[in-house]
Protein backbone atom coordinates (compact mmCIF):
# COMPACT_ATOMS: atom_id res chain seq x y z
CA UNK A 1 0.00 0.00 0.00
CA UNK A 2 2.48 2.22 -0.59
CA UNK A 3 2.23 5.47 -2.52
CA UNK A 4 4.06 6.63 -5.75
CA UNK A 5 6.78 9.01 -5.25
CA UNK A 6 6.21 12.64 -7.18
CA UNK A 7 8.58 12.79 -10.47
CA UNK A 8 10.29 15.58 -8.73
CA UNK A 9 10.37 13.65 -5.22
CA UNK A 10 12.30 10.84 -7.63
CA UNK A 11 14.11 13.16 -9.06
CA UNK A 12 15.15 14.71 -5.36
CA UNK A 13 15.61 11.17 -4.05
CA UNK A 14 17.97 10.12 -7.13
CA UNK A 15 20.27 13.40 -6.49
CA UNK A 16 20.46 12.95 -2.33
CA UNK A 17 21.67 9.09 -3.30
CA UNK A 18 24.40 10.48 -6.22
CA UNK A 19 25.60 13.11 -4.36
CA UNK A 20 24.07 14.40 -0.74
CA UNK A 21 25.49 11.55 1.32
CA UNK A 22 29.12 12.15 0.49
CA UNK A 23 28.97 15.81 0.75
CA UNK A 24 26.96 15.85 3.75
CA UNK A 25 29.61 13.39 5.39
CA UNK A 26 32.16 15.39 4.27
CA UNK A 27 30.73 18.61 5.60
CA UNK A 28 30.21 17.02 8.99
CA UNK A 29 33.66 15.38 9.39
CA UNK A 30 34.89 18.83 8.40
CA UNK A 31 33.08 20.61 10.84
CA UNK A 32 34.05 17.50 13.45
CA UNK A 33 37.52 18.54 12.91
CA UNK A 34 37.08 21.72 13.33
CA UNK A 35 35.48 21.34 16.50
CA UNK A 36 37.65 19.66 18.03
CA UNK A 37 40.77 22.02 17.28
CA UNK A 38 38.52 24.66 18.71
CA UNK A 39 39.15 22.66 22.17
CA UNK A 40 42.56 23.76 21.84
CA UNK A 41 41.53 27.37 21.62
CA UNK A 42 38.78 27.12 24.09
CA UNK A 43 40.94 25.00 26.66
CA UNK A 44 38.51 22.62 27.24
CA UNK A 45 36.29 20.15 25.45
CA UNK A 46 33.28 22.22 24.30
CA UNK A 47 30.58 21.26 25.84
CA UNK A 48 31.70 19.89 29.07
CA UNK A 49 31.60 21.88 32.41
CA UNK A 50 34.85 22.73 33.55
CA UNK A 51 38.58 23.87 31.78
CA UNK A 52 41.71 21.68 31.47
CA UNK A 53 43.81 21.42 34.71
CA UNK A 54 46.76 23.96 34.76
CA UNK A 55 49.90 22.69 34.10
CA UNK A 56 52.06 21.90 37.13
CA UNK A 57 54.11 24.94 38.94
CA UNK A 58 57.78 24.06 39.08
CA UNK A 59 60.37 25.15 41.25
CA UNK A 60 63.01 28.51 39.80
CA UNK A 61 65.54 29.15 42.89
CA UNK A 62 63.09 27.26 45.59
CA UNK A 63 60.10 29.21 44.68
CA UNK A 64 57.02 27.82 43.06
CA UNK A 65 56.31 29.69 39.27
CA UNK A 66 54.05 29.27 36.94
CA UNK A 67 55.24 27.00 34.13
CA UNK A 68 55.69 28.76 30.89
CA UNK A 69 52.89 31.18 31.79
CA UNK A 70 50.87 32.62 28.95
CA UNK A 71 50.86 29.32 26.59
CA UNK A 72 48.30 27.40 26.38
CA UNK A 73 47.93 23.71 27.72
CA UNK A 74 48.68 21.40 25.02
CA UNK A 75 50.26 23.99 23.16
CA UNK A 76 53.57 24.63 22.62
CA UNK A 77 54.51 23.41 19.29
CA UNK A 78 50.57 22.94 17.56
CA UNK A 79 51.86 19.54 16.24
CA UNK A 80 48.97 17.58 18.27
CA UNK A 81 46.53 20.36 17.03
CA UNK A 82 47.65 19.81 13.44
CA UNK A 83 47.47 16.11 13.68
CA UNK A 84 43.64 16.08 13.92
CA UNK A 85 42.36 15.40 10.28
CA UNK A 86 39.82 13.40 8.76
CA UNK A 87 41.30 9.93 7.69
CA UNK A 88 38.96 8.15 5.88
CA UNK A 89 35.39 9.02 3.98
CA UNK A 90 33.10 6.93 2.07
CA UNK A 91 29.38 6.87 1.48
CA UNK A 92 29.23 5.18 4.77
CA UNK A 93 31.14 6.99 7.36
CA UNK A 94 33.99 9.39 8.07
CA UNK A 95 36.75 8.43 10.29
CA UNK A 96 38.05 11.67 12.60
CA UNK A 97 41.51 10.77 13.76
CA UNK A 98 45.18 11.63 14.78
CA UNK A 99 47.72 11.37 12.23
CA UNK A 100 51.09 10.41 12.95
CA UNK A 101 53.30 7.88 13.73
CA UNK A 102 53.85 8.08 17.43
CA UNK A 103 50.71 10.61 17.63
CA UNK A 104 48.22 8.26 18.58
CA UNK A 105 49.67 7.02 21.83
CA UNK A 106 50.40 10.76 22.41
CA UNK A 107 47.37 12.01 22.02
CA UNK A 108 45.28 9.05 23.92
CA UNK A 109 47.11 9.98 26.93
CA UNK A 110 46.19 13.31 26.95
CA UNK A 111 42.57 12.61 25.63
CA UNK A 112 41.97 10.24 28.37
CA UNK A 113 44.44 10.83 31.25
CA UNK A 114 46.78 8.12 31.36
CA UNK A 115 49.73 6.94 32.21
CA UNK A 116 52.54 8.73 30.43
CA UNK A 117 55.56 6.72 31.11
CA UNK A 118 57.24 9.70 33.37
CA UNK A 119 57.73 7.59 36.07
CA UNK A 120 56.01 4.96 38.20
CA UNK A 121 52.49 6.12 39.45
CA UNK A 122 52.12 9.39 36.92
CA UNK A 123 49.15 9.72 35.83
CA UNK A 124 48.62 12.58 33.13
CA UNK A 125 45.24 14.55 34.05
CA UNK A 126 42.50 13.90 31.41
CA UNK A 127 42.22 16.72 28.69
CA UNK A 128 39.66 15.87 26.78
CA UNK A 129 39.76 17.13 23.39
CA UNK A 130 38.20 14.85 21.21
CA UNK A 131 35.01 12.29 21.46
CA UNK A 132 30.78 12.61 21.68
CA UNK A 133 29.67 16.23 21.82
CA UNK A 134 26.22 17.45 22.22
CA UNK A 135 27.17 20.70 20.57
CA UNK A 136 28.94 18.93 18.11
CA UNK A 137 25.83 16.59 17.28
CA UNK A 138 23.79 19.51 17.32
CA UNK A 139 25.79 21.78 14.28
CA UNK A 140 26.08 18.17 12.28
CA UNK A 141 22.39 18.74 12.86
CA UNK A 142 21.93 21.49 11.10
CA UNK A 143 24.38 20.89 8.59
CA UNK A 144 22.16 17.61 7.52
CA UNK A 145 19.18 19.61 7.66
CA UNK A 146 20.55 22.66 5.61
CA UNK A 147 21.96 20.45 2.88
CA UNK A 148 19.02 18.14 2.53
CA UNK A 149 16.90 21.76 1.91
CA UNK A 150 19.44 22.30 -0.72
CA UNK A 151 18.56 18.96 -2.39
CA UNK A 152 14.65 19.42 -1.91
Amino acid sequence: MGRKLSPQLQKSLSKMKAKGKTNILALSANEAVNHFKDNFKAQKFVGSLGKWKKRKKIKVKGKLVANDPGRGILIKSGKLKKMIRRSHLNTKRAIIGIAGSVAPKYASVHNFGLMSGRGKGFKMPQRKFMGESRVLNKKISRIIKREVKKIL
